[in-house]
C-alpha cells in the first residue's frame, strides 16, 4: 500500500511548519508536531499561491468548491 506520509516532500513540509512555529510558541509547536507525527489522524494540506489578478471575491468561493 502506498503511503503519502513516506514521501520526502511531505516530511519537508512537516519539518518546515514545526521549525517556523517553534520560536513563536513552544506549546503550539509541540502540539502541531504531535498531530503531524500521529499516523492515525487523517489530514491534508492545501498549499495555495494567490494570484495577483484574482480578487478575494472569486478566490474565497473557489476554496468552497474543493469540498
Amino acid at each position: 500500500m502506498f503511503h503519502v506520509q513516506t514521501k520526502k516532500c511531505v516530511g519537508q513540509i512537516r519539518e518546515h511548519l514545526t521549525q517556523k512555529l517553534a520560536p513563536a510558541d513552544k506549546d503550539k509547536s509541540a502540539k502541531l508536531k504531535s498531530i503531524l507525527e500521529d499516523d492515525t489522524i487523517n489530514m491534508g494540506f492545501i498549499i495555495n499561491e494567490r494570484f495577483v489578478n484574482i480578487p478575494a471575491q472569486i478566490a474565497a468561493p473557489s476554496f468552497d468548491s474543493l469540498w
